[in-house]
């Protein structure tokens, strides 16, 4: 079941087979410069060869990608989810306060078992005054920032599961509701297909890798097209990683991996590089570990957990620390 669910949970992340040539077209002067930064938010030890509990408690080599989020400060929380705790980083990766969650068990998923219970995942809104938990299978629970639980919400998956947009509101596959799970407004999508990104109660982005050149569309709750773009380069698109303020869209694409950044009209802005540490976790079209775009364009990659039967998971222990890492516009 763990493993179902992350499919779903964590921002569209596939594994796509390659029937075009991919990217030959010379490469688009940027017109935007980023700079990458590694934050270590964690550290941890061994004993007989053993990872320990390290820094502020945390089994930090357990941490899964779907357990870090920032809000629009850049402050970073982590669930502890065998503590039930919520703990609050400044942007450079210190530890400011935790979060207890009142009357709330997290299930996890043990690290060591590949299918052993309902993925754990942590969502907050723009300025961390809420909180969103998966509490059980499909089910939410929005926290206020003393723990308290405000409103469960079950959310079944089927295109996204939740996002959070720039305006504070919440939007799952069926409606659109406030910081709180208030229920603002209904979808009204006539038809929702794989790889649809709604961002309001009558838009929806959907891209597509089935022609000779990959497109992005945006289409109206009918699916009446907006606009139909190819991709910079031809890129196979791997997934939207979210669209920031200003309606600029951020796609994650391969041949070669990167992120491309489209303005809302979808037209090319910027290729973007990974940081070498993710571009580690892309093989054959997939993607591992997830993104968050903020509202000012601040894209985070947040590394995943490894399994111990997994390539790479010795070195992936043997780092004894845990960071995330900063792809921001140079002004």
């Amino acid at each position: 079941m763990a493993k179902r669910i992350s499919f779903y949970l964590l921002s569209p992340i596939i594994s796509l087979f390659l029937f075009f040539l991919g990217c030959t077209d010379p490469i688009p002067k940027s017109l935007e410069r980023y700079n990458s930064k590694e934050i270590i938010i964690g550290k941890y030890d061994y004993k007989g060869d053993q990872p320990v509990v390290g820094k502020d408690g945390v089994s930090w080599w357990k941490l899964d990608s779907s357990q870090i989020v920032l809000d629009e400060q850049k402050r970073i929380y982590v669930l502890d989810v065998y503590r039930s705790k919520i703990l609050q980083y400044s942007p450079d990766g210190t530890l400011v306060q935790e979060l207890s969650l009142k009357n709330t068990a997290v299930p996890y998923s043990n690290p060591d078992i590949d299918d052993s219970g309902p993925d754990s995942s942590l969502k907050v809104n723009r300025d961390g005054s809420y909180f969103y938990v998966i509490t059980d299978e499909f089910k939410w629970t929005v926290f206020n920032n003393s723990g308290e639980p405000i409103r469960q919400k079950e959310i079944i998956p089927t295109t996204i599961s939740m996002n959070r947009l720039c305006d504070d509101k919440v939007i799952t596959n069926y409606e659109i509701m406030d910081a709180q799970f208030n229920v603002l407004s209904k979808l009204t999508y006539k038809l929702r297909v794989q790889n649809d990104y709604p961002v309001s109660a009558d838009a929806l982005f959907n891209f597509s890798n089935s022609t000779r050149r990959p497109s992005l569309s945006k289409m109206n709750s009918s699916r009446k097209l907006y606009w139909e773009k190819k991709v910079d380069r031809d890129c196979i698109i791997m997934s939207i990683l979210g669209l920031d303020s200003s309606g600029n869209i951020y796609l994650l694409t391969d041949q070669p991996v990167g992120i491309v950044k489209l303005d809302n009209n979808g037209s090319f802005v910027a290729r973007l590089e990974l940081p070498k540490e993710a571009s580690d976790y892309v093989k054959h079209g997939t993607v591992r570990g997830s993104y968050q775009v903020l509202c000012d364009g601040s894209i985070y990659y947040i590394p995943p957990m490894l399994y111990k039967h997994d390539e790479g998971f010795q070195s992936f222990i043997a780092k004894g620390t845990k960071s995330i890492y900063k792809l921001e516009r140079v002004q």
